[in-house]
């Protein structure tokens, strides 16, 4: 391939994403308006989507159609068996001597 074509297949695909990423943030601004109040949303095909309770904590951390369910299995920062925390955004993982052996 010659640097013309290089070049013009590179202008090409930078326009391409920067079109099919201008409506992400639109679409983000959206879903981040969702997070709050899921009144009136509906899932395509499964109906309007309502705050539903967890089967085994009872917590309501999700909006599902009529009829679904959900367990949670485990919660970031909460302690697991060993004593050391579950890893996610809110801890920090850090490798310890003791995880080497």
């Amino acid at each position: 391939m010659d640097r013309r074509t290089f070049i013009s297949r590179l202008t090409v695909t930078s326009g391409a994403l920067a079109l099919a990423s201008s409506g992400l943030g639109r679409r983000a601004e959206k879903i981040a308006d969702l997070a709050t109040d899921v009144t009136g949303v509906r899932a395509a095909g499964y109906g309007e989507l309502l705050p539903t309770a967890a089967k085994n904590t009872g917590e309501v951390l999700l909006a599902l159609p009529r009829g679904f369910e959900y367990n949670v299995i485990g919660k970031v920062a909460s302690p697991l068996a060993d004593g050391r925390l579950t890893p996610g955004r809110t801890t920090e993982w850090r490798h310890s001597k003791s995880d080497a052996s």
